[in-house]
């Protein structure tokens, strides 16, 4: 027997209030558990509330337990406790990390103590990241970290997994970019952030001192203005003797004493008969203003191994490569040479690279020479013409060298400007991504997924706590029940 409907105006509110009420609990525990559960669901474009899956890749690989350590004033650094929030999820992520704050203002016991592991005086608004068996991580943080949170963890993470992290040698002294914010602060804040040591910087005092260049990691040449001198020279040619690793960043002013060692290592920037020259391009640059042609589009290049491990990722990455003010990057061809020419440069102790690859070339029929100052556009020709701004080369162990199984890489790239921080910043172009790659191949690393900049936070509604819950309530259980309910009412009443 069918059981009887309710009767009246007053039974079928009652009927509607109690379904309403069933509706609302159902959602408020749908809330409940998705906050117990921690389940979310990140639809914004640029996934501003999700860790990335390179780094929960990293996270994964974490065989050790390690502790990240934030010291910062939060009323100061943190007001909205976003870096806090950030570094909660990130640390709930793997089961090796542990995340604990101490207040640099407040908290002087453990300031006291976390001094005496780290073995000097922690810095303010850091986070550091310890593990027992290597030498502690620092990240420095401030009000924009949020958004590079992920790419210093990760880069001090990788610096953690290896057991020697690869040094990079800067030269000084002679015009060379510094890491200095202006200069080439981004491109020296990638390498770290991807896991390797920056040393200080190496000057003619350094060299006089130690008699020769540090022989491990990488050397970093970035775009000499003058003359490198004649110890100085010596000691690189030593350090490329012993298998070293260069990477030279050379436009129009690179100086002709560090010329002529590349050449004697079958490289040259810059065209012979052209001094002071930059390539120019009405197609293939971007029209800035005061400098519409020689802030070229670089195309990386692939089909050989070493160029598609280098600019793959550059390319994959959907960004374009700018090369600006840059000359062309020249090769020896020793195919081409006589035998007697030949065995003359093998005799003077010249070595035949193993490999000697393009990774940058700008291609066109408008292509020409001229000084940086001069914007008068030239005469176009009907050929097309392929110019290379960057180059690696390999050789095999030079029979003087202290290790006979090591040679040396080197890697020249036409630019100088093309690190700086006007293009690095930002993350516009791939600049800093290929020269990251540029390194690590120097350092026979193996290659590692890049960690994307964006932004990592917890959805947050800046209200006082009452505010907050009534408007939970609002958005999430009472507006959809009475939009329920009146539809209901209304289909009730016209049945």
């Amino acid at each position: 027997m069918a059981e009887p409907r309710p009767s009246g105006r007053l039974g079928r509110l009652g009927l509607l209030g109690a379904r309403s009420a069933v509706i609302v609990l159902a959602l408020i525990l749908l809330v409940a558990a998705g906050h117990r559960l921690d389940v979310s669901w990140d639809a914004t474009p640029l996934r501003s509330f999700s860790l990335s899956p390179e780094f929960r890749a990293i996270l994964a690989d974490i065989d050790h337990p390690v502790a990240m350590i934030g010291v910062w004033q939060p009323t100061r650094l943190d007001p909205h406790d976003r870096l806090r929030e950030a570094l909660v999820r990130i640390a709930a992520a793997s089961d090796q990390l542990d995340w604990r704050l101490i207040d640099a203002l407040r908290d002087q016991p453990r300031l006291d103590a976390l001094e005496e592991r780290l073995g000097f005086p922690p810095l303010p608004d850091s986070l550091y990241l310890l593990r027992d068996d290597r030498p502690p991580q620092r990240v420095a943080l401030h009000r924009a970290s949020i958004f590079s949170l992920q790419r210093d963890i990760a880069g001090a993470l990788r610096q953690l997994a290896r057991e020697r992290p690869v040094p990079v040698h800067p030269l000084r002294g002679h015009g060379e970019l510094s890491d200095q914010p202006g200069q080439a602060a981004v491109f020296f804040q990638h390498l770290q952030r991807s896991g390797f040591a920056l040393r200080p910087a190496v000057d003619a005092a350094a060299v006089t001192r130690l008699g020769r260049l540090p022989d491990d990691g990488v050397l970093v040449i970035a775009g000499p203005q003058s003359p490198l001198g004649d110890e100085v020279i010596a000691a690189l040619q030593r350090y490329l003797i012993d298998g070293g690793r260069l990477l030279v960043l050379a436009d129009h002013r690179c100086p002709d004493d560090l010329r002529q060692l590349l050449q004697q290592w079958s490289i040259r920037p810059g065209l012979p008969g052209h001094p002071g020259t930059v390539i120019k391009s009405l197609d293939q640059a971007l029209r800035l203003s005061g400098r519409p042609f020689d802030t070229l589009i670089a195309q990386p290049l692939g089909g050989q191994p070493s160029a598609e491990r280098i600019a793959g990722p550059a390319a994959a990455s959907g960004r374009l490569i700018v090369s600006p003010r840059s000359v062309p990057v020249l090769a020896l061809d020793w195919e081409s040479l006589d035998e007697q020419t030949a065995a003359e440069r093998r005799t003077a102790g010249l070595l035949e690279p193993l490999l000697s690859t393009a990774l940058l070339r700008i291609s066109g029929d408008d292509l020409w020479l001229a000084r940086p100052d001069d914007d008068r556009v030239a005469a176009q020709g009907d050929d097309q013409e392929t110019l290379h701004l960057a180059r690696v080369l390999h050789f095999p162990p030079h029979p003087q060298a202290v290790d006979p199984d090591r040679g040396a890489r080197i890697i020249v790239w036409g630019s100088r400007e093309a690190l700086t921080d006007r293009w690095l910043e930002g993350d516009r172009f791939a600049n800093a991504l290929l020269a990251g790659e540029m390194v690590a191949h120097l350092a026979a690393l193996p290659q590692e997924r890049p960690i994307p900049l964006q932004q990592f936070q917890h959805y947050m509604v800046h209200t006082s706590p009452t505010t907050t819950n009534l408007l939970a309530g609002l958005l999430a259980a009472l507006l959809p029940s009475i939009c329920i309910g009146l539809a209901i009412l209304a289909w009730w009443e016209r049945r």
